[in-house]
C-alpha cells in the first residue's frame, strides 16, 4: 500500500489500465508507460532523429538527437547491484547511447560544424583509441578546419593502436579517407548547403543509418 500510494504521488507519467503496480503469483509487477521511462523516451527521440536525417533534416535530426542524449544521467543502470545479465545489459545501453552520439555528430558535420566538434573528438577519441568511425569524424573535422597534417596524424596513431593492442590494420573505410585526407579531396569539403547531399567520399564516414 505504501508503495502504490508513492508512485502515485510520484507522477510518474501515464497510468496504464490496471495500474502501475500490479500483484503477480510470486510478487509485484510495475507498468510503465512510454513517457514514463526515459530508456523509452530516448529510444524513440533517436528514431525521430533519424527520421529527419533520412529526409535530408540535418538540423531538426541533430537537435533531436541532441535532446535524446540529454535524457541520459551518467552510467545505466549504476545503483542496482552488478551481475553478468545487468552488466551485458549496461554494455548494450552504452553501445546504443554511443551509437546515438557517433549519429549526432554526423549530422553536425553534415551542417558544417566542424570547427565547434574538434575539442569533443578529441576527447572522445583519447577515451575511446581504437574506435575507427571516431576518429575518421576527427580526421574530417581537422580537415575541414585547414588542419590536414593533424588529420593525418590521427590516422598514423590509431594505425599505431590497433596494430600493438589488436595485431590490425585500420579499415579499408579509413584507409580510403586517410589517401583522400592525404590528397586533400575537394570532395571532403564541407557541404554549401545545409539540407544537400554529401558527396560519396564522405560516405566512408558512415551514412544515416534506416
Amino acid at each position: 500500500m505504501q508503495i502504490r500510494r508513492a508512485l502515485h504521488q510520484a507522477e510518474i507519467g501515464e497510468e496504464p489500465s490496471g495500474g502501475i503496480l500490479r500483484t503477480r503469483q510470486r510478487g509485484y509487477q510495475l507498468f510503465l508507460g512510454r513517457t514514463s521511462l526515459d530508456l523509452f523516451r530516448f529510444v524513440d527521440q533517436v528514431g525521430e532523429g533519424k527520421r529527419a536525417l533520412l529526409l535530408g533534416d540535418h538540423c531538426r535530426g541533430a537537435e533531436t538527437l541532441r535532446n535524446a542524449l540529454a535524457v541520459w544521467q551518467g552510467p545505466p543502470l549504476a545503483d542496482v547491484q552488478a551481475g553478468p545479465l545487468i552488466t551485458a545489459h549496461q554494455a548494450r545501453l552504452q553501445e546504443i547511447r554511443f551509437n546515438c552520439l557517433e549519429l549526432r555528430i554526423e549530422a553536425e558535420l553534415r551542417l558544417g560544424l566542424h570547427s565547434e566538434l574538434i575539442s569533443e573528438l578529441i576527447g572522445l577519441a583519447a577515451e575511446f583509441p581504437t574506435r575507427e568511425n571516431l576518429h575518421a569524424q576527427l580526421m574530417l573535422a581537422l580537415f575541414r578546419s585547414g588542419r590536414q597534417a593533424q588529420a593525418l596524424d590521427v590516422y598514423r596513431q590509431l594505425r599505431t593502436v590497433l596494430s600493438e593492442e589488436l595485431g590490425i590494420e585500420p579499415s579499408r573505410r579509413l584507409r580510403q579517407l586517410h589517401d583522400a585526407v592525404l590528397l586533400a579531396d575537394p570532395a571532403l569539403d564541407a557541404p554549401r548547403s545545409l539540407s544537400g547531399a554529401l558527396p560519396q567520399t564522405l560516405d566512408l564516414v558512415g551514412s544515416c543509418p534506416g
